[in-house]
């Protein structure tokens, strides 16, 4: 089942005001709630309908978790797989953010640490928000040139998450 607030189907319109070449035609969107991580070195999802080219792990992988405690023992969570995750970015590009499986997660995050150093063409990466909660992920070169973008809009616990569609994949066919 997908989580989501919003099912769309692609054409040549949507999403409004943004222009769809890249976009496949007949291609099913979704708003979802992805935070932006500057601090997360993975991207993860608890929601296994957002990878595209899904692959099982054969055995469990550990993901690290941030703890405030000093603890010596930090959290583990596990990963059961991999994938990608396309986002529909401000330049109607489809960046592919490398995505493992959390069934166990409270939701998606991604990473732009790690979408930056998946990338030949990208140099450098920049979060940046403003007082009106409004803010992006952008992505440059090493000329400092903007190659892309993904909105954000800030939370009222001031957390940064995406204003982006995601791309579902193709429904499998048998």
């Amino acid at each position: 089942m997908i989580r989501s607030s919003k099912l769309m189907k692609i054409n040549t319109t949507t999403p409004p005001g943004r222009p769809t070449d890249n976009i496949p035609q007949d291609s099913i969107l979704i708003t979802k709630d992805g935070l932006s991580d500057t601090g997360a070195n993975v991207s993860a999802t608890n929601d296994i309908y957002v990878n595209h080219d899904y692959l099982p792990f054969t055995q469990p992988h550990y993901v690290e978790l941030f703890s405030t405690t000093g603890e010596s023992t930090v959290p583990l969570m596990q990963a059961l797989g991999q994938g990608i995750t396309k986002v529909i970015s401000d330049f109607s590009n489809i960046p592919n953010f490398p995505m493992v499986y959390t069934p166990l997660s409270s939701g998606t995050v991604l990473s732009p640490d790690s979408y930056n150093a998946s990338r030949n063409e990208t140099y450098q990466f920049l979060q940046c928000g403003s007082k009106n909660k409004r803010g992006a992920m952008e992505f440059l070169d090493q000329n400092n040139k903007l190659i892309d973008s993904i909105a954000l809009r800030q939370t009222s616990n001031h957390e940064w998450l995406i204003d982006n569609h995601i791309l579902l994949p193709p429904p499998a066919h048998p």
